[in-house]
C-alpha cells in the first residue's frame, strides 16, 4: 500500500465508476487518514495495523456512521488492490440504527422563505431557500446549476446528480417570481455561467452557502439549519401528501428506493392517529381531544 495506489483507486473510481466528486474527497481523506497511521506506527502485517488503526477510532470517539464508511472505503480499495487475504474483511461494526430526518417545522419554513430582501445578499439568500425547498436539490447540485440549465417560463431545471446522473426538477409560482427578481441583478454581476454567483459575480462555492445558512440560523433563532434539511422538508411534505413513493424517488434522484423510504416513517404517526380514531372499536374521537399525552403512548405501543 502506497500513495500511488491510493491515487490509482480514487482515478478508477472517478473514471470508471462515475463516483461524485464529493465521495471522492471523503475516501481520499479515509485512506490517507489510514496510509498515515500505517506508516507513522511503522506496522509490518496491514491486517493487525487495521485492527489497531479501528481500536483507536472507536477509542477517539468517532462515531458509528464515520466508522462504517472508513471501513467500506479501505475494503473498496483493499479489493481493487486485490490483496489477498483482504485485511479488513473481518472487521465488522455493529450498524447504526435509523437516522432521524431533520426537517424544519412548517412555522420554520414559513419564516425562512419569506425572510426581507432588501439587497442582494438577502435576495440571493431568499431564492436559495426558495429554490433549495422547491425542488429538493442537493447542495451540489445547486452550485453547479448553469444558467442555461433553468427554464424560467416552464418552472423547470436541469440538474446533474450524484453518479452524473441528469433530471429535471421543478418550482412554483412564488419561486418563479423570485428568480426572475434575483436574475435581473445576477445578470449585471455574473461573470461566468453560472447561475447563483455572489455579488462580486464569482459562483458560489459550499463554504459561501454554509455561510449563508449560519448566518439566518442565528438571525431567525432556529435550533439548527443547513441546506440539507431543506430536502427534508421537500421529501417530507411530498410523503405526507401520499405522493407515491417511486416518483418521490424520480423527483429526490435516488439510485434506491431504499433510500427514499426513509422518508415514510415521518407519516406513520398520522396513520396511526387515524387509525386510533377511526377505528370502531376506539374510543368516542372526542375522548382524545386535548389528550395528546395519551395518544403519543398509543403511537409508541403500535409501531
Amino acid at each position: 500500500m502506497n500513495e500511488h495506489d491510493i491515487e490509482r483507486y480514487l482515478e478508477y473510481e472517478k473514471t470508471f465508476k462515475t463516483t461524485s466528486e464529493n465521495t471522492i474527497k471523503a475516501r481520499k481523506r479515509d485512506l490517507y487518514k489510514f496510509y498515515d497511521y500505517y506508516r507513522k506506527e511503522n506496522y509490518s502485517d496491514l491486517k493487525y495495523c487495521a485492527l489497531d488503526f479501528f481500536i483507536d477510532l472507536v477509542d477517539n470517539n468517532y462515531s458509528n456512521s464515520t466508522i462504517q464508511r472508513i471501513l467500506s472505503t479501505l475494503k473498496s480499495f483493499s479489493s481493487f488492490l486485490n490483496l489477498k487475504p483482504n485485511p479488513f474483511e473481518d472487521i465488522s461494526f455493529k450498524r447504526q440504527g435509523k437516522r432521524l430526518v431533520e426537517n424544519l417545522s412548517d412555522k420554520e419554513l414559513e419564516i425562512l422563505l419569506n425572510i426581507e430582501d432588501s439587497n442582494y445578499d438577502s435576495k440571493l439568500a431568499k431564492v436559495i431557500f426558495n429554490f433549495l425547498f422547491n425542488t429538493g436539490c442537493r447542495l451540489s447540485e445547486m452550485i453547479n446549476l448553469k444558467y442555461d440549465d433553468i427554464n424560467i417560463s416552464k418552472k423547470r431545471a436541469r440538474v446533474l446528480g450524484k453518479g452524473n446522473k441528469e433530471r429535471i426538477v421543478f418550482f412554483t409560482d412564488k419561486c418563479k417570481i423570485l428568480l426572475e427578481d434575483y436574475i435581473k441583478e445576477r445578470n449585471e454581476l455574473a461573470i461566468d455561467d453560472n447561475f447563483f454567483v455572489t455579488k462580486n459575480g464569482k459562483a458560489l462555492s459550499v463554504n459561501k452557502v454554509s455561510s449563508i445558512f449560519s448566518v439566518y440560523k442565528k438571525k431567525l433563532g432556529f435550533a439548527k439549519l443547513h441546506p440539507h434539511m431543506l430536502r427534508h422538508s421537500f421529501a417530507t411534505h411530498l410523503v405526507k401528501s401520499n405522493l407515491d413513493i417511486r416518483r418521490v424517488q424520480l423527483l429526490l434522484g435516488h439510485s434506491s428506493l431504499a433510500t427514499t423510504q426513509m422518508y415514510t416513517h415521518l407519516s406513520l404517526d398520522k396513520k396511526i392517529d387515524a387509525y386510533i380514531l377511526a377505528h370502531p372499536h376506539a374510543k368516542e374521537r372526542e375522548l382524545w381531544v386535548g389528550k395528546e399525552q395519551q395518544l403519543l403512548q398509543l403511537r409508541e405501543k403500535m409501531k
